[in-house]
């Protein structure tokens, strides 16, 4: 019996929106970690870059 019900539930309109406005809110959060990462790893980059660049002016 709980298996029917659980497939109607599936099946519902209801349901079937949930699972969608799940789905695009994890891809939105999997993005903004992703930019996020990205973020993290340029300054790092740059911030040596600049230290280099700091050195090599002041002689």
């Amino acid at each position: 019996m709980a298996t029917a019900w659980f497939e109607n539930h599936e099946k519902s309109k209801k349901h079937r929106e949930n699972v969608q406005f799940l789905k695009e809110a994890m891809e939105e959060e999997e993005a903004q970690l992703s930019r996020r990462e990205e973020s993290n790893a340029e300054p790092a980059v740059d911030a040596n870059v600049k230290k280099k660049n700091q050195k090599g002016a002041k002689k």
